[in-house]
């Protein structure tokens, strides 16, 4: 896409904490912009590795670094860089994340032709070979529904108008290090209209392995995912039994072989979520997983549940979607 025209400034906010191998390479792709108009506010969250030191040597007016003596969460790191935008558009980057050269451009882009955007992700490249790439949803109808399932907006990739501080909109500071991106795009959803880009704009990095298990223990991960899970249901109007509950929650975030009482459990919930629902994406999301789920099933239960089969007949609309 060619450059814009548009004059607008683009706030791109980073929040910054013990990053010394990766946050010099998060600043050179923000200063590669083809996109002229941004300004780079760079938060220091009390690292002490030589971060900031790094992120001062830099000698650029775009540039700007605010700092925390004493380290905060990631969410009120958040919420400090959205205070101090100036910005019309807010984007968002990792420390250990990159930005194509063009990633702005092509963002600003999509927000002067669609003006009734609020939110837009991006596709994103990974450095797990296992998933080089993440393809999502393009649709706001589509990440709605789908939200309500998994996270199908990815943080680092985002861009959105600058409307935090005019409608006090902010991260909840009672997430603390985790799924407070997730909160708030779910908040958000029904106010605020969002996309994706089928463009690969943003290079993220993955944790994964024991790197991400250690990560999740020390963020109460599982803890802010079950309560945010708390308020999805309640907003579902659909009656699950706790137990049935943590085992779909837990099913939609792995990929391990289940036992047969998981098994009945969740053949219960999916076809209880599917009678619940005639929306057709919400039901081609529920199609997905009962594929999932017939995948994952010991043997003698995929022969008892065969039908689940069946869903095999959407699996190129399921595809087309980017469900998997």
């Amino acid at each position: 896409m060619a450059r814009t025209d548009m004059q607008s400034l683009v706030s791109i906010l980073i929040p910054v904490h013990n990053a010394r191998l990766t946050i010099a390479a998060a600043i050179d792709s923000c200063l590669a912009q083809t996109y002229p108009h941004i300004e780079i506010l760079l938060l220091d969250n009390a690292s002490s590795d030589g971060s900031l030191d790094i992120m001062a040597a830099y000698d650029s007016l775009k540039i700007s670094i605010l700092k925390n003596e004493n380290a905060g969460t990631i969410a009120e790191s958040r919420n400090k860089l959205l205070h101090h935008a100036r910005g019309e558009y807010i984007a968002w980057l990792d420390a250990d994340d990159t930005m194509h050269p063009d990633r702005i451009d092509i963002q600003v882009g999509f927000m002067t032709s669609n003006p009734g955007t609020d939110v837009a992700g991006s596709w994103i490249r990974t450095d797990d070979p296992d998933l080089p790439f993440r393809k999502l949803p393009l649709l706001h109808s589509q990440i709605k529904t789908l939200l309500w399932f998994k996270n199908c907006m990815i943080q680092p990739s985002v861009i959105s108008k600058n409307f935090y501080r005019r409608e006090n909109i902010w991260y909840d500071e009672s997430y603390g290090n985790s799924v407070e991106d997730y909160e708030l795009w779910y908040r958000l959803v029904s106010r605020k209209k969002f996309a994706n880009i089928p463009q690969f704009l943003t290079s993220y990095h993955m944790t994964t392995g024991e790197a991400l298990k250690r990560k999740k223990e020390s963020n109460d991960f599982h803890k802010n995912l079950s309560r945010l899970w708390n308020k999805k249901w309640e907003d579902a109007h659909i009656q699950v039994e706790a137990a049935d509950r943590r085992i779909f929650q837990d099913f939609l975030y792995t990929n391990a072989t289940l036992s047969p009482a998981e098994s009945q459990s969740l053949h219960r919930t999916l076809a209880l979520l599917k009678r619940s629902d005639s929306d057709p994406f919400f039901r081609l999301v529920v199609s997905f997983h009962q594929l999932r789920l017939w995948k994952n099933m010991p043997l003698l239960q995929k022969i008892r549940h065969a039908g689940l089969l069946a869903n095999l007949a959407y699996y190129f609309k399921i595809k087309r979607n980017y469900l998997f």
